[in-house]
């Protein structure tokens, strides 16, 4: 907790004034509660040199003061906004680390399953292979098939005529 010196001060000055008008007092014949305006005069003159520089530094402290209170309060708001900050941080690096992980577990899913594809691709292309070349022997054993019933048309063609 922070020392209000100004406080300090102000009771001080008063303890002062106090003592001069004790001691202003002490001076006069006069010791009645009923003060004349010469003893007041007096009690000014002796007081106001004292005091004036007092009220003055006083004035100061205060001011300083609420300086010193401005500059805590500040700096407890940039306190409480770099936690806040400091908080945001670690929220996104936890929530980019978690998006990164998913990202990581869809890109192995995708990798798998291109490695799947790339394999049934690749028995899909033998099986097309193979079956292409039987088609190709099937085609031409027909197309032989067919030239030889061309030949046997024909000859029978030369024969009836």
């Amino acid at each position: 907790m922070r020392m209000n010196y100004s406080n300090h001060l102000f009771n001080i000055m008063l303890g002062l004034i106090y003592l001069a008008a004790v001691d202003s007092l002490a001076d006069t014949e006069q010791q009645s509660c009923v003060t004349s305006s010469d003893l007041e005069d007096q009690c000014g003159f002796v007081c106001y040199p004292i005091v004036k520089p007092l009220l003055q530094y006083l004035e100061r402290c205060q001011e300083n003061d609420l300086k010193i209170y401005k500059l805590e309060e500040k700096v407890r708001k940039q306190s409480d906004e770099t936690i806040e900050c400091k908080s945001e941080a670690k929220r996104l690096s936890q929530q980019f680390e978690n998006n990164f992980c998913d990202l990581n577990s869809v890109l192995d899913g995708v990798q798998n399953v291109q490695s799947k594809l790339n394999s049934e691709l690749k028995y899909f292309h033998e099986d097309v292979h193979e079956e292409i070349e039987k088609l190709k022997k099937q085609l031409a054993s027909k197309d032989e098939l067919l030239k030889q019933q061309e030949i046997n048309i024909n000859e029978k063609y030369r024969k009836l005529k």
